[in-house]
């Protein structure tokens, strides 16, 4: 039986102390240990009647139940490390009183051992350790849904920064702006990347989870944002005039007085490899670092079709991809990599943000602006957004696109990579019925061009007339009398007609019968919705002005 007690001692001056919260003596195997216990007395006696059950459970062999071990793992962090020292925690609730900052040094190794790329698993690992320090979390049952939801809510708002010592202002109180330099807002994370924080996290969690680290996933319940509402970089497809253009200039360099000055090396690329680098890029859809990892080898431009293969190691599905490419782009790499080994690297695109500034200044000398009047940016991953695009504007099958695209859902395919211009729009509804007014045919149809009407355009079994369609003053084109088989049925008048307005002169079945307006038969649609017809092949990209054969573009 645990004893339960407060600690008293005596201070400088001999005065007596009593401890704010309680201890508890447990007997644990053959001894007793002294456990500091909460301010509560029956809390304290709680605890260690859960210790007790633990020793009992190490003795006989036993594990834990998941009750017991969702206890522990909800411990203060200096309680568990008493029980862990005192070798009552294993495994499971062992890990529960591990820095979680270890956790996550593990959890990157499993990422590496499980073919991450090194990329991948750093921006995973300090994704989730800024969230872990972020939050103030040091231990598995410091993560709670309320604190990490309030931290992202924290990192998605403005700041307000400055260099230089802060001066006061007008009122003598600092005005948190320094000597010297502008007060700056720099803005906070978007919608997206706070839910990459948050999908990092939660795949971290489900790691405890699967390596039986922890019980349960707190953040389970949590869901990702609204990202369509709060888009910072929309990225926008070129069209066919401005990728030619594009291509044109950064081979042969701007045009100065009408002449063409010479295309110039950037980033240790030459314009011929650059231009081949974005036709390539522009007709297959392949990322930048997969163009980087390319050889000659790659490619088979002698099959039928040609092709290109990125290696698993460097695609982003983890597995080789074979993709069919023009016979004139693959004629243009004959050439271009003539004189190249098969272990040779077929293009030497200098680092990651340097291919960022070698695109931004060939779209300045092609006069293509790198963010458009409505905001959207283009950047190389654009070469992409654009191969999609053209796939659309080709007519090719979304399933086809989903494929050449190497998306996991054609989703993706068709709602972020895919982009329809406004004239395209526009012409889509052409595919729509006229419902323009037409009224000459209104005028024949009711008598009043001075010629009799028609006794019926479309006659039913009996005879009686059916009516036509509206005219453009809202009166049937059919609503004058039958003049064929009268008497037959019962005419319905336009104040009880099922397409009257109450007013004379506007039931659409004015001189027409109950039967015969109700018949299938004579309500079909003369029009049916048809898809506005597209090209069945992607536009050809000119050669461009002085272009040699080698380079084929």
């Amino acid at each position: 039986m645990a004893s339960i007690y407060r600690r008293t001692w005596k201070d400088g001056t001999g005065k007596a102390r009593e401890a704010a919260g309680w201890t508890a003596d447990v007997k644990i195997g053959d001894g007793w240990r002294r456990l500091p216990g909460f301010r509560d007395r029956k809390a304290t006696e709680e605890l260690a009647r859960k210790v007790e059950r633990l020793s009992a459970l190490k003795v006989a062999g036993e594990q834990p139940d998941a009750e017991l071990t969702r206890w522990v793992e909800g411990l203060p962090g200096t309680i568990k490390g008493r029980l862990a020292r005192f070798g009552l925690l294993t495994g499971r609730a062992a890990s529960a009183s591990r820095k979680l900052l270890d956790h996550l040094a593990d959890y990157r190794q499993s990422l590496l051992d499980g073919g991450a790329t090194k990329q991948h698993a750093e921006l995973t690992h300090n994704r989730v350790k800024a969230v872990l320090c972020g939050t103030g979390a040091a231990l598995w049952s410091d993560i709670t849904a309320s604190g990490v939801s309030r931290y992202l809510a924290d990192r998605r708002q403005p700041k307000r920064t400055g260099d230089g010592e802060s001066h006061a202002g007008r009122d003598g109180h600092s005005n948190g702006r320094r000597d010297g330099q502008a007060e700056r807002i720099i803005p906070g994370l978007s919608a997206a990347s706070c839910n990459h924080h948050l999908r990092a996290l939660k795949s971290f969690c489900t790691w405890m989870l699967r390596e039986r680290r922890a019980s349960d996933n707190p953040l389970s319940h949590l869901s990702k944002l609204n990202e369509d509402v709060d888009r910072r970089h929309v990225r926008r497809a070129l069209e066919t005039d401005e990728l030619r253009r594009l291509l044109d200039v950064t081979y042969n360099g701007p045009t100065v007085d009408g002449k063409a000055t010479g295309g110039a090396a950037r980033y240790g690329m030459t314009a011929a490899a650059r231009a081949m680098l974005y036709r390539l890029a522009v007709e297959t859809g392949l990322r930048a670092s997969e163009l980087r990892s390319l050889t000659r080898g790659s490619f088979e431009l002698d099959a039928d079709p040609p092709t290109v293969t990125v290696a698993a190691a460097y695609s982003k599905r983890r597995r080789d991809d074979q993709l069919p490419m023009r016979s004139d782009t693959a004629a243009a790499l004959e050439a271009f990599l003539a004189d190249k080994l098969p272990v040779a690297s077929a293009f030497t695109l200098p680092s990651k943000s340097n291919v960022v500034r070698m695109l931004r200044l060939d779209m300045a000398d092609a006069g293509i602006p790198e963010v458009d009047d409505a905001g959207r940016v283009f950047d190389f991953h654009g070469l992409r957004h654009t191969f999609i695009s053209n796939l659309a504007k080709g007519g090719v099958h979304p399933k086809e696109a989903q494929q050449l695209a190497r998306h996991s859902t054609i989703t993706l395919t068709m709602d972020r990579y895919t982009h329809v211009g406004q004239n395209r729009l526009s012409a889509a509804l052409n595919a729509l019925p006229d419902l323009s007014a037409r009224p000459s045919q209104a005028a024949r149809a009711t008598g009043t061009d001075g010629r009799g009407a028609a006794a019926s355009n479309h006659p039913n079994k009996t005879g009686v007339c059916t009516g036509g369609p509206k005219g453009g003053n809202g009166v049937s084109a059919g609503s004058s009398a039958c003049a064929s088989n009268p008497g037959s049925a019962k005419i319905v008048s336009p104040e009880k007609s099922p397409f009257s307005s109450g007013k004379p002169g506007h039931s659409r079945a004015s001189g027409c019968t109950e039967k015969n307006w109700a018949e299938p038969e004579l309500n079909r649609r003369h029009t049916d919705f048809q898809s506005v017809a597209l090209p069945t092949e992607l536009p050809a990209l000119a050669p461009v002005r002085g272009a040699s054969p080698a380079c084929g573009v």
